[in-house]
């Protein structure tokens, strides 16, 4: 062709997510046959790059290429084998997104492409920072039972509604003295309440004093989480710890603490602890039930623990920025998945995210049972 370069000459040695992002089209899913994953329980994409990004395959139906073969997927649904006009389309199609001058522009003679930059490869994100393990147990040893403080079991019972003793039994949440900001947390001042323990000026003991313990992906407890329970009004009912983080971690009741600690291998109709962990006796259902905040976690969790030896769903409580793939590979593949999220924009930002990290098979198991808020 009057010595015209073909399109692979080209675009040799550009980088292949580079050029996908330029088609706008995503590097993972195959255009050749379309798979997204994989495998059907993987969460891995369909299409790996080479290790030096100029080169890409597909792991379902063994297509590959470069970027002119990318190109050629993208117009024409075929990576090699392509007649001279299914070509003749791929290089319009590279010439209409920039990434070669159009024909003509130099006589007979295509102009080297446009320069197409490697991404700027995202930096790693930290894992979340956690309390420091000894002021965390601390706090949260220093908690009574909600029974035993006459405000915070008001405020329970009395506002909330909420079953004081159940809660109490199943240690699913503690009262924060009010003494705690100047007596300390061993009440003799020698141990004050950590500086963590605060929103913005004020300790958590006055007035976010419903302790709530937060779980990692292994069910070992690895934050705290403080509910306002003063008549006051607030506009902040939930209080993280500050200058911490509790992503990645969720409330959970025993069973759901015990789901996690297990993982994927968990198996509906199980024993969920020992008896020590659990004293009654609760089998696992093959149910969790996603709930949204502190006091929706309680109501469930309590709800659910009324009768020895039942089997009974795993109840997570979340929160923005609670939930991540590390906790859903920590479910079964076969699980069902109960949505009882709030019917508001926050509950739908929450189930899509949840959705997001889950396996096609999980995903089957997703059942939405919404409340409103």
């Amino acid at each position: 062709m009057n010595g015209r370069p073909s399109l692979a000459d080209l675009l040799k040695g550009c980088d292949v997510g580079a050029v996908a992002g330029r088609l706008g089209v995503s590097v993972e899913r195959c255009l050749c046959c379309g798979a997204e994953r994989r495998g059907s329980e993987g969460r891995r994409g369909a299409v790996g790059l080479t290790p030096n990004r100029q080169g890409w395959s597909c792991y379902r139906c063994g297509a590959k290429g470069d970027a002119a073969a990318l190109v050629l997927a993208v117009a024409t649904g075929k990576a090699r084998g392509a007649t001279a006009d299914e070509w003749a389309t791929a290089r319009k199609l590279a010439a209409d997104c920039g990434l070669v001058e159009p024909d003509g522009t130099q006589g007979d003679t295509a102009a080297a492409p446009r320069v197409v930059l490697a991404p700027v490869p995202a930096a790693p994100q930290p894992p979340p920072k956690r309390l420091p393990v000894d002021e965390l147990h601390r706090v949260w040893a220093s908690g009574r039972p909600v029974g035993q403080d006459e405000d915070v079991a008001a405020w329970l019972s009395a506002v909330r509604g909420l079953d004081v003793e159940r809660i109490m039994a199943l240690d699913l949440a503690r009262a924060l003295p009010a003494s705690c900001a100047s007596a300390g947390v061993n009440g003799d001042g020698a141990h004050p309440l950590p500086a963590w323990a605060r929103l913005k000026l004020r300790a958590w003991s006055d007035g976010w004093r419903l302790l709530l313990p937060v779980y990692g992906a292994t069910g070992a407890q690895v934050g705290l989480r403080a509910r306002w329970t003063s008549k006051e009004p607030t506009k902040v009912k939930e209080a993280h710890p500050r200058g911490y983080g509790n992503s990645l971690a969720v409330y959970a009741d025993p069973v759901g603490r015990w789901l996690l600690a297990t993982g994927s291998a968990a198996r509906a109709g199980e024993l969920a602890g020992s008896d020590v962990y659990n004293p009654l006796g609760w089998r696992w259902s093959g149910r969790v039930c996603f709930t949204e905040g502190g006091v929706d976690f309680l109501t469930r969790a309590a709800d659910l623990r009324r009768q020895p030896g039942a089997a009974t769903a795993a109840v997570l409580g979340l929160w923005a920025g609670a939930w991540g793939p590390e906790l859903a590979e920590r479910l079964p593949a076969k699980v069902e998945l109960r949505d009882e999220l709030h019917i508001d924009d926050a509950g739908r930002r929450y189930a899509a995210k949840v959705l997001q990290t889950l396996s096609q098979s999980q995903r089957e198991g997703w059942r939405s049972n919404r409340r409103a808020t």
